[in-house]
């Protein structure tokens, strides 16, 4: 006589209910979790590098304004009034050009620096994020004043909002599994007693 070979069960159904209950609840709180975290680190990180885009716009917009280039028939063309250049990159740690109506260096904070040439939209030279803005009074040849400042600090804190992030996920999903461990102990118990009863 053959004996039949016991059906073999799968593996999650030989772990135990308790544990089973556990992994369930703490993969789903982690999933919930992660999409939230995901979610936000995008709508946060966007609005950081934004906020640095217009801080760079606005600054290179606010000198603009207060720049006039003449043309003087020895001399050439020359910066006739602007604020204090190093002055006014001081406190962000920028650097300053400003250019003639070709895109040819007439100031700036630092000679060694090439920022490129004027574009519309930000662009990057090295560790530096670059913004333009045409100088447009009425009583000023045209041109270009480009304010650049470093964009580490905004890739370090983005960096550290995608951590603290990653962090809060794990940290609030690992004490969800011990909870729910004990929560089916609970209802394994509970099983029992109504089985005893019965």
């Amino acid at each position: 006589m053959k004996w039949a070979n016991p059906r073999r069960l799968p593996l999650f159904e030989r772990i135990p209910v308790r544990w089973r209950i556990a992994v369930t609840t703490a993969g789903l709180t982690l999933l919930i979790l992660a999409i939230f975290a995901l979610v936000l680190g995008q709508v946060v990180g966007n609005r950081i590098r934004n906020d640095f885009r217009d801080e760079l716009r606005s600054a290179a917009r606010s000198l603009a304004a207060e720049t006039r280039v003449s043309n003087d028939p020895i001399s050439g063309v020359f910066v006739s009034r602007s604020p204090d250049l190093r002055a006014f990159a001081l406190p962000e740690d920028a650097e300053i050009k400003i250019l003639d109506q070709a895109g040819q260096p007439l100031v700036g904070t630092n000679r060694r620096i090439d920022l490129g040439p004027p574009t519309a939209n930000i662009h990057t030279v090295g560790d530096l994020s670059v913004a333009t803005q045409p100088v447009t009074a009425s009583d000023s040849l045209p041109a270009y004043v480009q304010y650049a400042r470093p964009h580490d600090g905004v890739n370090d804190t983005v960096a550290r909002l995608w951590f603290f992030l990653v962090a809060g996920v794990f940290a609030v999903s690992i004490p969800i599994a011990f909870v729910s461990t004990d929560a089916a102990k609970f209802a394994w118990i509970l099983l029992l007693l109504q089985r005893f009863y019965r």
